[in-house]
């Protein structure tokens, strides 16, 4: 005989835990999280490199493509409710540059561990290494069957992430079961994802970080976006929040490149009359030393090969204004020609997923079968970097969860009309 619960969460990333605490919170009982990895918020311990970006003081809904459906479920569990929400489960926050919440501690370690001592404290049941094989709705239970093994619940709230950095089990296995339930998907693609460059370059500067300008330039002159911050040289891509934030751009273009401008505040000429002063000093310097003092070494050497093609045999004296030109032209913009983003490996987020048209805004329930909801980033809707995309995850989470509550507790009757009055009350 199958086990019997009230809600099984599909997911125990960020908004499955924060969907299975809210439903707890709220006075349901036998709740139960599958979860495809050996242990649970893998992806959670990556972000904000390590340090948990938990969300952002700034939670303007156009930073992710604003919608009634966002917007609706944003409002539902705001950016106070969240830092509320961890406060109160002790865990000290802190704001820091351009409105960014991270714990005090600077542990996304310890953000998972506040998630799983308050499911601990609920008796959420975790069941680690599933493999779902089907999912099955009858006589008002869904039935799940996975590992060979089988439970029977009142409802299920789909929270298993998208496609992006599939090491932390985010794989995108539970689509072709959504599928066969006649739910449709937006196509996923890579987000906030490096841009791949040719290897010969970027190899020579693995490792090196600048800050300035730069721009996603399609063809000769067309400039699609532009963005400011930190730029980092990987072996075969680029990368840096603000080049990430430029990928959410690109949409199967080609003929791209990226342009950075590593003095925003000098012209081209401020920037040749200091390279003219420059080269008095370093008259008798080799000319591979030219650029120490403007930019990273390594960074200068591939500037000033790319501007005059030639070895670095000569003394900085022996420049002469037309080649100084041509190195002010790269200080002032170079541009690196990129070959597509890079792949789920690399990315942050997933672009696409579930269409929201299938699921209420109000509650994240589906449509077409009541009992069942979805959160996260399998939802069609990503944010940009800067603590938003998991800002959605606990909003999304929080609604699907508190909705799936009342739900089971109210045994679906005016499940609708309930929250309709619910929301127009907030």
């Amino acid at each position: 005989m199958k086990k019997r619960c009230n809600l099984v969460v599909i997911g125990a990333g960020a908004s499955g835990m924060m969907a299975a605490i809210s439903a707890a919170s709220a006075g349901l009982d036998g709740i139960m999280i599958l979860e495809h990895n050996d242990r649970v918020g893998k992806k959670l311990l990556s972000t904000g490199n390590g340090r948990c970006n938990i969300t952002n003081i700034d939670p303007d809904p156009e930073y992710y493509g604003s919608s009634l459906f966002i917007n609706e479920v944003l409002s539902g569990f705001s950016v106070d409710d969240t830092m509320n929400f961890f406060e109160d489960l002790g865990l000290m926050l802190s704001v820091e540059d351009q409105g960014r919440v991270y714990p005090r501690c600077s542990q996304a370690s310890a953000v998972l561990d506040i998630l799983r001592f308050a499911c601990d404290r609920y008796g959420i049941d975790i069941i680690c290494s599933v493999k779902i094989q089907s999912i099955d709705k009858r006589d008002g239970y869904y039935s799940i069957r996975f590992n060979g093994i089988g439970v029977e619940t009142r409802s299920v709230i789909i929270a298993c992430g998208g496609k992006a950095a599939p090491f932390t089990g985010s794989d995108g296995s539970i689509n072709p079961l959504l599928e066969r339930m006649n739910y449709s998907f937006a196509p996923q693609t890579p987000a906030l994802v490096p841009f791949a460059a040719d290897p010969a370059l970027t190899k020579t500067l693995k490792g090196v970080r600048v800050k300035g300008d730069v721009l996603l330039v399609k063809g000769k002159n067309n400039v699609i976006a532009r963005e400011s911050g930190e730029i980092q040289f990987n072996e075969g891509s680029i990368s840096g929040v603000c080049v990430m934030q430029l990928s959410a751009r690109v949409a199967g273009d080609d003929d791209l490149c990226l342009a950075i401008r590593l003095f925003p505040e000098l012209s081209r000429q401020q920037i040749f009359d200091r390279l003219k002063a420059k080269r008095e000093q370093m008259a008798k310097a080799g000319i591979a030393d030219y650029l120490i003092g403007f930019v990273n070494k390594k960074l200068g050497i591939q500037i000033i090969k790319r501007s005059l093609n030639e070895k670095l045999n000569r003394h900085c004296g022996d420049l002469d204004d037309n080649e100084l030109g041509k190195i002010a032209d790269m200080l002032f913009e170079m541009r690196i020609p990129v070959r597509g983003l890079c792949g789920f490996d690399k990315a942050q987020v997933t672009s696409g997923g579930l269409l929201t048209a299938q699921f209420d805004r109000r509650t994240l329930m589906s449509i077409k079968d009541n009992g069942l909801f979805a959160c996260g980033e399998i939802l069609d809707v990503h944010g940009l970097c800067g603590g938003y995309n998991l800002q959605w995850a606990w909003s999304s989470g929080y609604v699907a969860g508190s909705s799936a509550a009342r739900f089971v507790l109210h045994n679906g009757r005016g499940f609708n009309q309930r929250m309709a009055k619910w929301g127009s009350e907030r």
